[in-house]
């Protein structure tokens, strides 16, 4: 997994860690002391998701049996509610469309500071505008 952030090893707060624990800690490390350490913790989760799923693709292109391998190997390090089933027609899907990436859409708002928690307010405004520009096809008349 260092291929994917090398750059992760050296970060003060990662210092401590194994190698092998390095990707865990980085999409599940959060500074309490940060308002916006959730979010920050979002785009890590998002761009670990988005690296390994480019791994999957590139190494089930031509031998989409190897998903099996990878889905099984994943399985120590990862936790998903998607079953093999569901995985496999996900990356399948993709292999047979010729994806090798996708897109990730985050909901626009801010982060302010709740009683307890850290809170995460919509741009109400922003959120439409994102629903039109994901789900909605202009058809014509």
């Amino acid at each position: 997994m260092r291929a994917l952030w090398p750059s992760v090893v050296h970060r003060p707060h990662f210092a401590h860690v194994p190698l092998r624990r390095t990707a865990e800690r980085y999409v599940q490390f959060r500074d309490t002391s940060t308002l916006t350490s959730s979010l920050d913790r979002q785009r890590r989760q998002v761009s670990y998701l988005k690296a390994f799923t480019g791994k999957v693709l590139q190494n089930a292109t031509g031998d989409p049996a190897a998903l099996l391998s990878l889905y099984q190997t994943a399985q120590d390090y990862i936790w998903t509610n998607l079953g093999f089933d569901q995985f496999s027609y996900l990356a399948s899907t993709m292999l047979a469309k010729g994806m090798t990436s996708f897109d990730v859409v985050t909901l626009d708002g801010e982060m302010g500071e709740g009683e307890t928690y850290a809170e995460f307010h919509l741009n109400q405004d922003a959120v439409y505008q994102t629903v039109l520009d994901t789900y909605y096809a202009p058809v014509d008349d």
